[in-house]
């Protein structure tokens, strides 16, 4: 015998009951899945920030490192060159390339005890396109040595080290002991005196050329050379 309250309620949910069911549920999941989104899409950017910026240290590290051992000659074993003469194989020089109708910088120079050589090496700096399309930073070295045997602009993408992927931009500039800025140098030049820059700035970009994000730093040359006037 039903009570008075079964015949009121009666057992199960109308139709109308599920739909409202069904649309909250749709709700509450649709918001769940945006937050999610939301937080996986954050945690994406987090990471490729991380990931950019611990590249972008590691580049800077690692010419900070080679500068420490940068070498050069001092008169009188160093000569200021004549026509004829072959270029310093110490020479410090930075210079343009055209990547992609884009200026990148090169950077060439000399160092003692780098990388488990124990001998002179020459170190260079430059941009290249893989074949993919992007534009790496290489680091070339090479020692004293073999100048010899090397290819006419000393590297090889194919088995030079690469120190960043997708590069926007790798500038270099320039100050004299006198403050003056300028995007080149060579040190076997009478144009610079034939010394060395007092500092060196780099600047990096990396990721979307949209958005790339951009680093920079300022580095002390720890060598100097004066070369007397004759």
């Amino acid at each position: 015998m039903k009570t008075d309250f079964q015949q009121d309620h009666p057992s199960g949910f109308t139709v109308v009951e599920i739909l409202v069911a069904v649309v909250i549920f749709s709700l509450v999941m649709m918001t769940l899945f945006s937050s999610f989104q939301a937080f996986a899409t954050s945690g994406d950017h987090i990471l490729s920030t991380v990931e950019t910026n611990e590249q972008a240290r590691a580049v800077f590290r690692r010419i900070r490192s080679d500068l420490l051992a940068l070498s050069v000659l001092r008169p009188p074993r160093y000569q200021k060159p004549t026509f004829n003469s072959a270029p310093d194989p110490f020479r410090l020089a930075g210079s343009q390339d055209r990547v992609q109708a884009q200026p990148f910088s090169r950077f060439e120079f000399a160092a003692l005890d780098v990388l488990g050589f124990t001998g002179p090496v020459r170190i260079t700096y430059y941009a290249r396109e893989d074949r993919q399309g992007r534009i790496n930073l290489y680091r070339s070295q090479q020692p004293l040595a073999n100048q010899a045997d090397r290819k006419p602009d000393g590297t090889d993408p194919c088995r030079d080290p690469l120190l960043a992927r997708g590069i926007a931009q790798f500038s270099l500039g320039f100050v004299d002991v006198d403050g003056n800025a300028v995007t080149e140098w060579d040190s076997d030049s009478e144009r610079y005196g034939y010394g060395l820059p007092r500092i060196i700035t780099v600047r990096l970009s990396l990721g979307d050329n949209s958005r790339p994000r951009i680093f920079e730093t300022s580095l002390f040359i720890p060598v100097t050379r004066e070369v007397p006037e004759s």
